[in-house]
């Protein structure tokens, strides 16, 4: 009885994506999704039904192939008896939710009114959902090809900067100065 619990506890934790944490790893050093996808597991194991779940950005740091488990988690939830609210960013997330509120028009002080409400394939069509105008594509962000390297000087040492290529050799740095501020005092190596 207890390993079954054990094997379905350690089953979940895979489910949602963190099947590489360690027994012995303080909890102190998992990052907020981590610990938000781990309090989640816990719900699971437990078997929560009529219960409300306010998650925020559990994707977080998640690969894609561990977001669509992460999502099927999430409606495992649901469809036990339980609601489940989830503060997201990510399009995976959202096309799987049974409604979406789209917060805005702005962030911080110029938002907090609903733009829209409604299901997926809505808020593609939605014309006053910023986040509807770029899931549907017809707003998008531009990546430039290459980004342009910025070189500082930190307390007049150089920081060296080169462009690495495609040779796993060349992301070696060797023979180059580097400073690297250490508690406000520039070390030079």
């Amino acid at each position: 009885m207890v390993l079954a619990e054990i094997r379905s506890r350690l089953g979940y934790l895979n489910d949602v994506g963190l099947g590489y944490l360690t027994l012995d790893r303080p909890t102190r050093s998992l990052s907020g999704g981590e610990t938000e996808r781990v309090n989640l597991t816990t719900c699971l194991g437990t078997r929560l039904v009529n219960t409300l779940f306010v998650l925020d950005e559990p994707s977080v740091g998640l690969h894609p192939r561990d977001t669509e488990r992460l999502v099927r988690v999430l409606q495992q939830l649901r469809n036990t008896g339980n609601t489940v609210i989830v503060v997201e960013h990510e399009a995976v997330v959202m096309r799987a939710a049974d409604q979406i509120v789209d917060l805005g028009p702005g962030h911080g002080a110029t938002g907090g009114q609903v733009v829209f409400q409604g299901t997926f394939p809505e808020i593609l069509a939605a014309r006053d959902s910023l986040t509807g105008e770029y899931l549907s594509g017809r707003k998008r962000i531009e990546v430039p090809n290459r980004r342009p390297v910025r070189l500082k000087e930190v307390s007049g040492l150089p920081i060296a900067a080169r462009r690495f290529e495609s040779d796993p050799d060349a992301m070696i740095l060797k023979d180059t100065p580097v400073a690297i501020p250490f508690n406000g005092t520039p070390v030079a190596r």
